[in-house]
This record gives structure tokens, C-alpha cells and sequence, in this order.
């Protein structure tokens, strides 16, 4: 492979722009509006594997009923899967999915059946206490 000489001042350079390291986010939009319901599934998870674990991944998808029952399945197999996913209507008929690798990675199903999240932020529901038996004595 040969190298050019930098263009001269003034002169158009057709080469590409230096690319340089950033702290940016990267997303990636998959637009599935033409893909049947039937095959949303499968090109979502086709496209999450080919991508980065810090990229998120925007897929655009028809806002009609046919479609209910995909979302439905999908959102759980993304949790599942330790995506975290959020999702908003556009009134076009468009729904867009916005999907991200969860930081603590999947919740295995022992964190899933005692309820423990793999990143706590909060500290886990406790019920209030019993309210203390009255010291009224009604004999006296």
C-alpha cells in the first residue's frame, strides 16, 4: 500500500478525517419497520451480537398490534439476556426501542427468585413494624 503526500494548503484533500479516540456515546439504529413481526425477534438479537457491549442499539419498529406480542417477548428475553431496554412512541406509527448492556451483566436465576438486583441502589423493601400491644390496663 502506497502513502500520498498531504495535500497542499488549498487543495482538496479526498482522503477520510483522522479518527480520534472520544469518550462519546455510540448508537446504532436498526430500523426494523419493514421486518414481519414473526422476524423481529431473531434480526434484534442477530443485531445485539454483532455490536459492542458499549453501544447502544436504537431499532425502530411499527406501532401497530401486530407487533404487541413481539415487544411483549421481547422485553423479557432482554432482561433475561441483561439488556436494559426503554422504549417511546413516535406519531408516525413508529416505536423506538432503545436497548444497552446492563453494567451488572445478566441476573441469574437465583438473583431473579430471591429478588436481589446485581446493582442495589436502593436498599430492599422492609415492611413497617407491628404497631406495639396498648399498656392501658382496662382492670384498673
Amino acid at each position: 500500500m502506497t502513502s500520498q503526500p498531504p495535500a497542499a494548503a488549498g487543495q482538496w484533500d479526498p482522503g477520510l478525517p483522522t479518527i480520534r479516540p472520544s469518550g462519546a456515546p455510540v448508537e446504532l439504529t436498526l430500523d426494523l419497520r419493514g421486518t414481519p413481526p414473526d422476524r423481529v425477534l431473531a434480526r434484534l438479537f442477530g443485531a445485539l451480537e454483532r455490536v459492542s457491549d458499549d453501544v447502544t442499539l436504537i431499532a425502530l419498529l411499527r406501532d401497530t398490534p401486530e407487533f404487541a406480542s413481539a415487544m411483549a417477548a421481547a422485553y423479557g428475553a432482554l432482561r433475561q439476556r441483561g439488556y436494559w431496554s426503554d422504549s417511546s412512541r413516535f406519531p408516525a406509527g413508529v416505536q423506538r426501542l432503545k436497548i444497552g448492556r446492563r453494567p451488572g451483566g445478566p441476573i441469574s436465576v437465583v438473583q431473579r427468585s430471591e429478588g436481589i438486583a446485581p446493582l442495589q441502589a436502593e436498599p430492599a423493601y422492609a415492611p413497617a413494624p407491628a404497631p406495639e400491644p396498648s399498656r392501658t390496663d382496662p382492670e384498673r
